[in-house]
C-alpha cells in the first residue's frame, strides 16, 4: 500500500496499526470500567490502561506516517501492552461477571498488540525497503544511551517561568 508520504506500508504494518488502535480503544473502555467500579486497588490498572491506550495511539500514528522512530516505539509499546495485560489478567481473576470479562478482553487485546509490535520492532516487517533493525528488549533503555541534553546559557530563565 502506498502512503501519502511516498513510503509503502506492508500488510504486517497495516495489521499492527489496526491492532494498536483496537488496543487503545479497549484500554480506554477498561479504564472507564475501573473508574466506574470506584474500588480500592484499581490505581495500577487505571494507570496502565491509560498508558497503554496512549502509547498504542502514538505508535499507530508513528507507523502511519513512517516515522524513523516507529521501530523503537513498537518495542516500548510491546512492553507497555504486556504490563497492562498482566495487570488486567490479575484484575480478571479478582472480579466476576462483566467486569471480569472486560479485564480479560483487555488483556487478550493487549497480548495481540504486544505480539504484533514486537514483530515490528524486530524489523521483520514494516515499511517496505527499510533497512533499520532495532533491538526489542524489555531493557530497551540500555540500548538508548544518548548524550545528556546540554544546558545553554538561558536554561535557568526557562526554569523560572
Amino acid at each position: 500500500m502506498a502512503h501519502e508520504h511516498g513510503h509503502a506500508i506492508s500488510k504486517a504494518m497495516e495489521e499492527c496499526i489496526r491492532l494498536c488502535i483496537e488496543c487503545a480503544r479497549t484500554c480506554e473502555a477498561c479504564y472507564g470500567e475501573c473508574v466506574r467500579m470506584d474500588m480500592a486497588g484499581m490505581a495500577t490498572c487505571v494507570a496502565l490502561c491509560r498508558d497503554c491506550a496512549d502509547i498504542c495511539m502514538t505508535d499507530a500514528q508513528f507507523m502511519s506516517r513512517g516515522s524513523e522512530f516507529h521501530l523503537d516505539l513498537c518495542a516500548v509499546c510491546a512492553d507497555v501492552c504486556d504490563a497492562c495485560a498482566d495487570e488486567c489478567e490479575r484484575m480478571a481473576a479478582e472480579h466476576q461477571g462483566e467486569s471480569s470479562e472486560m479485564f480479560q478482553r483487555c488483556a487478550e487485546t493487549c497480548r495481540r498488540c504486544a505480539e504484533s509490535c514486537r514483530t515490528m520492532a524486530g524489523g521483520e516487517a514494516g515499511i517496505e525497503g527499510a533497512t533499520k533493525k532495532r533491538i526489542p528488549t524489555r531493557d530497551w533503555r540500555v540500548h538508548a544511551k544518548r548524550a545528556p541534553l546540554s544546558r545553554g546559557p538561558g536554561w535557568q530563565r526557562c526554569r523560572a517561568v
